[in-house]
């Protein structure tokens, strides 16, 4: 009687036999990594947004110098805003919620982008142009 030798490897964390595929990982498994590769992981996407946050910190420092101020702040606030809220929800979306808030620091931006949406709803100018 010939005596088979039991051959295995690792893939993905998993002891898989010889016979078997990495396609008989399950499909959770590779659905979670599958959301590692989401094209909001992707650099053209980091880099766009990162630019909004730049630019949202130079227009921040200019209203503080009131170079902007009134409408035109209450603007720019509400574009900012909608800009935040659209990266999170594109996240969310594409990467799944469970992913999205595995990270500490997603939970302090989506936290960030809520309040600001928050406080630039219910910004109002006054008469004088002050906020």
């Amino acid at each position: 009687i010939m005596h088979r030798q039991r051959h295995t490897h690792r893939t993905g964390g998993r002891l898989l036999h010889r016979c078997q595929s990495p396609q008989s990982i399950p499909a959770p498994q590779k659905h979670q990594q599958d959301h590692l590769h989401s094209w909001t992981q992707k650099q053209w996407f980091r880099v766009i947004f990162d630019m909004f946050l730049v630019l949202n910190m130079v227009i921040f420092c200019c209203e503080e110098a009131s170079i902007i101020d009134g409408m035109a702040r209450i603007s720019v606030n509400r574009l900012f805003s909608g800009v935040f809220l659209f990266e999170m929800l594109c996240r969310v979306s594409a990467e799944t919620p469970r992913a999205y808030f595995q990270a500490k620091s997603n939970w302090v931006a989506c936290g960030f982008a809520i309040v600001y949406a928050f406080c630039v709803l219910i910004q109002k100018p006054s008469l004088s142009g002050e906020l």
